[in-house]
């Protein structure tokens, strides 16, 4: 974010005949991008840490069945963590429709509709609208939770 502001003040200062709003535009776009790709990578990463703490728990017999079934799956052995899985649920619906759906607000998948919460929605757009501000609460989050997972199995395993 700050190499994309840093372009964009740039370019203001050496072009004088520049068109102030396809530079703003421009970096906008590349805002949104850097944010949506961020949150692909950070649901990438909690989705991982999920299945290996699953791994942990059913040692031969995890098959990993997808965010949502494998957070209900690890939530019925470890009990709720910090934040609700629905969170996370919503997250990897942003996530599939940025990957799957070209970032819009509802697709169908297979014979499915899909749709993200409204609060990560841009309306105005009929895309994903992920800020920064979403971005930090979905890091700080995750870490809480992963955290909280790694200390509730250490805590199962001596009993």
């Amino acid at each position: 974010m700050e190499n994309i502001s840093h372009i964009e003040k740039e370019a203001v200062a050496t072009d004088d005949h520049l068109d102030l709003g396809e530079l703003h535009d421009y970096s906008d776009e590349l805002r949104r991008a850097a944010n949506n790709f961020a949150l692909v990578g950070l649901v990438t990463r909690f989705r991982h840490w999920v299945n290996l703490f699953l791994e942990e728990l059913l040692e031969n017999r995890f098959e990993d069945q997808g965010l949502q079934k494998n957070l209900e799956a690890l939530e019925q052995r470890t009990g709720k963590g910090p934040t609700p899985i629905s969170f996370f649920q919503e997250l990897g619906t942003v996530r599939d429709s940025i990957i799957h759906a070209d970032s819009k607000i509802a697709w169908i998948h297979g014979s499915k509709p899909k749709q993200i919460a409204e609060r990560y929605a841009d309306v105005s757009l009929g895309e994903v609208g992920f800020t920064q501000a979403h971005l930090q609460e979905a890091i700080e989050k995750s870490i809480e939770q992963i955290k909280w997972y790694d200390e509730r199995l250490d805590v199962l395993s001596q009993i």
